[in-house]
C-alpha cells in the first residue's frame, strides 16, 4: 500500500491505522495534524499507526499536535506496535505525547526531528518491550492504538526481542519530558543504538530502564556515540537498570565532559576508568547517573576537523613527491552544511600545487579541490601573498538543495610538492596545520540554521621527509677462516643495515654465493632489531671446497619507507685450506738378512702411503743415506734404517713427518756339507767348528750342540746318504 502526499486532519482517533501481517506500506510526503491537547472523555489520538505484523516505511512526513492530558493514555505521533521492520526517514514530529512509541518492533530511524515545545507535549521517543500494565509498573502512559480491546490484549509473553537504531536525528523538548527512552518491561531484549543525533532541552535526555525484580527479565542494551547531549536539566543520560550503557564519544555541552560526582577515580579526556569507580566531578556538561554509565572518552566539541593522509597514503616522502592532505570532518553530533578554515603549511619544505577544479573561484590560486558530497561547493580559496605558508579555504553544500550531513566526510583535498631542497626529517611536525594565530580567520563549521560550531582541530601528524637510502653498517662482516678437514666450514655472517627514518625487514633482500664448493645459507635470518635497523645473521654451511680458498659473499639491497633504494652491496670473507694432508705411515718392517749377505732386499717392496686432503697431495720420503725420494727399493743393511715420510698438498700445506723403521736381522741359513767316504756300517761322529762374525769383524764362539738327522739325499746313487 502506497500512501503519498496526503494531508490528514480533523479525524477522531487516528490519522492512519495500517495493520495486518501481510501488509507492506510506504507512506511518504504526508501531513498529519491532530486536534491538539485533549482531556478526559476525548480520544487519545495517534498520527500514523503501523501494527499487528505490518511493515514498511515513513518518509518525508510532518506529524503534529497529538496530546492527551488525562495522564492515563498516550497520544502519539507515530505508533509502531508489533510490526515487521519499519524505516522512518526525514520526518518531523511536533508537539506529540510522545513523538514515537515503538513497541515490540525493530526499526531504523534516520533524519527524524522531534520538537516538543508545548508544555503538555510528552517525551520524544520510546523503544518499549511489552507495555502491559500487568507486567511491572509502566514508566510512562501506555499507547492507545486504534484497536478493539486494547486493554484486554494479552501480553503475558513479555514481547519479543527488538532492535532500534537512531541516526542523524534531533530531539528538542522541554524540562518536563524525556528525550529518548529504552524500556524493558517484558522478557524480550531491547537493543537501542543512537548516533550522530542531538538530544537537547529535556529534563532527561536519554534513559534506560528495566526492573528484574518486577519480572522484567528482558535486558536493555543501550549505546550512544557521536551525539550532542546538551542543555538537559536533570540528566543528559540516566541508567536505571543493571546493564552497562556504552555512551563513549559524545558531546555533553562542554569540553570538560559530563558531570559525574560519583565514584573514586577522576577521569579526563585521555584517562578513563571502569564505570563503577569513574567520576568526573569537574565536568561542566550534562550530568550522568551513577549506575553503570561509561562516558569516557568524550568529545571535546560538537565536531572535529582533522588534517589526515588519504587512506593507504605513505607516511614517508622524498623530494619531488606529491603530498595529498584531506581535511575531514568527523564526530559531528549535529548536521553541518559547510565551514571555513585558515591553514598554514611549512613553506620551507612544501609548495602548494596548482590543481584543476571546475568549482574554482575566479581570481584565486588553486591549491585544493572540493571534498566529497555534499561538500562540493568551494566558495573561497587563496594563498596569502606576500606571506607564503597560509591558506584560506571555505567549503559548503550546493544550494539548492543544501542538505548537510553528520557523516564523517572529506570537506577538501589539498596537494603539495615536497621541495627539492627540503631537508630530511624523520618526524617533520607541522607540515600542514590549522592556523590559530590571533587575528586569523577562526576555523568553524556551520549548522543549517547558520549557528557556528567551533570544532576540535587536529593537525596533520608528523611525517618523514627522507631522500636518503638505507646504509650498510661498518660493523657488517662475513668472517674469514680456515676450512676444516672435511673441506668445509660454518661461516658466521653478521650484516647490519640502518635507515634514519625507518627500515623494514620485508624491504631488504639478500643472496649468498661461494667461489668453490656448495653454500647452504637457509639458516641465515633477517631480524627487525628496531624500527630503524635490520640484522642479517647466522651461520652459512660451506661444503665440498676443491680450491685452496673459497670467497663467501653476501649481496644485500634495501628500500626504506619512501622507496629510497640502496643498490646491491657486497660483504665477503675468505675461507682457506690451511689444513695439511693426513696419511697413515707404513708400518715398520723386520727382515732377516739375505743368505750369506749382511743386507736384505725387502720383498714386497715398501709402498708409499696415500694422502688424504681437500686438494691434490703428494708423498715424499727421505731414507737414511740416500737423496730425497730415492733408495726405497735398494738393499737395507743389517741393523735399523729410518724412512721419514711427509705429505704436501696443492696449497703447500705440509704434514708433520712420520717415521718408518726397517730392521734387518743378522741371521742367515747355514749349510754344512760333510763328506763321508767308504761304506759306513756304524755311526760316525765328526767335530765341526762354526765361526760367526759380526759386521764389525769381531768373532765369538758359541758352544752349542748341532743335531744331524739322516735325510734322503736328493742325488741318486748307490750308497749315498744324507744327514741334516
Amino acid at each position: 500500500l502506497n500512501v503519498t502526499d496526503s494531508d490528514l486532519a480533523q479525524y477522531q482517533k487516528n490519522g492512519m491505522a495500517l495493520m495486518g501481517e501481510h501488509l507492506t506500506v510506504q507512506v511518504s510526503g504526508c501531513t498529519v495534524t491532530g486536534c491538539g491537547p485533549l482531556g478526559s472523555g476525548m480520544p487519545a489520538q495517534n498520527g500514523i499507526q503501523i501494527c499487528d505484523g505490518a511493515s514498511g516505511s515513513i518518509v518525508g512526513c510532518l506529524v503534529r499536535d497529538h496530546i492527551y492530558t488525562s495522564g492515563t493514555w498516550a497520544a502519539t505521533g507515530l505508533v509502531l506496535d508489533s510490526c515487521g521492520p519499519v524505516a522512518v526517514r526525514d520526518t518531523t514530529l511536533i508537539d506529540n505525547f510522545p513523538g514515537v512509541y515503538c513497541v515490540d518492533t525493530s526499526a531504523t530511524v534516520d533524519g527524524l526531528v522531534v520538537e516538543n515545545f508545548h508544555p503538555d507535549s510528552g517525551d520524544g521517543f520510546y523503544a518499549y518491550n511489552s507495555t502491559s500494565a500487568t507486567r511491572a509498573t509502566p514508566a510512562r502512559p501506555l499507547p492507545a492504538p486504534f484497536e478493539s480491546g486494547w486493554a484486554q490484549r494479552d501480553r503475558a509473553g513479555g514481547g519479543v526481542d527488538m532492535s532500534v537504531t537512531i541516526t542523524n536525528s534531533a530531539f528538542w523538548g522541554h524540562d518536563g519530558g524525556w528525550g529518548i527512552g529504552a524500556f524493558g518491561t517484558g522478557t524480550g531484549t531491547v537493543d537501542l543504538t543512537i548516533t550522530h543525533s542531538t538530544i537537547e532541552d529535556w529534563d532527561v535526555g536519554i534513559i534506560a530502564y528495566y526492573d528484574p525484580d518486577e519480572g522484567c527479565t528482558g535486558p536493555v542494551s543501550l549505546s550512544a556515540h557521536k551525539n550532542a547531549i546538551v542543555s538537559n536539566h536533570t540528566y543528559g543520560l540516566t541508567n536505571e537498570q543493571p546493564s552497562e550503557v556504552d555512551a563513549t564519544n559524545n558531546w555533553w555541552g562542554d569540553a570538560s565532559g559530563p558531570k559525574d560526582p560519583f565514584g573514586s577515580e577522576e577521569a579526563t579526556l585521555t584517562e578513563c576508568f571502569k564505570p563503577a569507580v569513574m567520576k568526573n566531578e569537574d565536568g561542566l556538561g550534562d550530568a550522568v547517573s551513577d549506575l553503570n554509565v561509561n562516558y569516557c572518552p568524550w568529545l571535546g566539541a560538537p565536531a572535529t576537523v582533522e588534517l589526515v593522509l588519504p587512506a593507504g597514503a605513505p607516511t614517508c616522502y622524498r623530494r619531488g613527491d606529491t603530498l595529498a592532505v584531506e581535511l575531514r570532518m568527523v564526530n559531528a553530533t549535529t548536521e553541518v552544511i559547510g565551514g571555513q578554515f585558515r591553514l598554514r603549511y611549512d613553506a620551507s619544505r612544501l609548495t602548494p600545487q596548482i590543481v584543476d577544479d571546475p568549482e574554482i573561484e575566479e581570481g584565486t590560486v588553486p591549491c585544493a579541490v572540493s571534498g566529497d558530497a555534499p561538500f562540493t561547493r568551494t566558495t573561497a580559496r587563496r594563498i596569502d601573498d606576500p606571506e607564503p605558508g597560509r591558506i584560506d579555504y571555505a567549503v559548503g553544500v550546493q544550494t539548492p538543495p543544501g542538505t548537510g550531513t553528520t557523516a564523517d566526510t572529506v570537506m577538501a583535498r589539498l596537494y603539495f610538492t615536497v621541495k627539492n631542497d627540503a631537508t630530511d626529517a624523520c618526524s617533520a611536525a607541522g607540515l600542514v596545520a590549522f592556523d590559530d594565530e590571533p587575528g586569523s580567520i577562526p576555523t568553524r563549521l556551520t549548522m543549517p540554521d547558520s549557528t557556528p560550531i567551533y570544532p576540535v582541530e587536529i593537525d596533520l601528524p608528523a611525517l618523514a621527509i627522507d631522500s636518503t637510502p638505507p646504509a650498510l653498517s661498518p660493523e657488517s662482516s662475513v668472517a674469514d677462516g680456515s676450512l676444516d678437514a672435511g673441506c668445509g666450514a660454518i661461516v658466521p655472517v653478521n650484516v647490519v643495515l640502518r635507515d634514519a627514518c625507518g627500515l623494514l625487514a620485508g624491504d631488504l633482500n639478500f643472496t649468498m654465493a661461494a667461489t668453490s664448493g656448495t653454500l647452504d645459507y637457509s639458516s641465515i635470518t633477517k631480524t627487525q632489531t628496531d624500527d630503524y635497523t635490520v640484522t642479517i645473521a647466522g651461520g652459512a654451511t660451506l661444503t665440498g671446497v676443491t680450491a685452496c680458498s673459497a670467497t663467501v659473499t653476501i649481496t644485500v639491497d634495501a628500500y626504506d619507507c619512501r622507496g629510497n633504494h640502496l643498490p646491491p652491496q657486497e660483504v665477503w670473507g675468505t675461507w682457506s685450506d690451511t689444513t695439511p694432508p693426513t696419511f697413515t705411515a707404513p708400518v715398520g718392517r723386520s727382515e732377516n738378512a739375505d743368505a750369506g749377505l749382511g743386507t736384505a732386499v725387502l720383498v714386497p717392496a715398501i709402498a708409499a702411503p696415500t694422502p688424504l686432503d681437500c686438494n691434490p697431495a703428494t708423498m715424499s720420503y727421505q731414507r737414511e743415506g740416500f737423496p730425497p725420494n730415492t733408495g726405497l727399493t735398494d738393499p737395507y743393511p743389517v741393523g735399523t734404517t729410518q724412512i721419514i715420510w711427509t705429505a704436501t698438498d696443492a696449497c703447500d700445506n705440509e704434514s708433520a713427518p712420520q717415521i718408518q723403521t726397517v730392521t734387518v736381522l743378522p741371521y742367515s741359513d747355514l749349510v754344512v756339507h760333510i763328506e763321508l767316504q767308504g761304506d759306513i756300517v756304524a755311526n760316525v761322529t765328526r767335530c765341526v767348528r762354526f765361526i760367526f762374525r759380526a759386521p764389525s769383524g769381531q768373532t765369538a764362539t758359541l758352544d752349542k750342540d748341532i743335531e744331524f738327522r739322516p735325510v734322503a739325499y736328493p742325488d741318486p746313487g748307490v750308497g749315498n746318504r744324507g744327514v741334516a
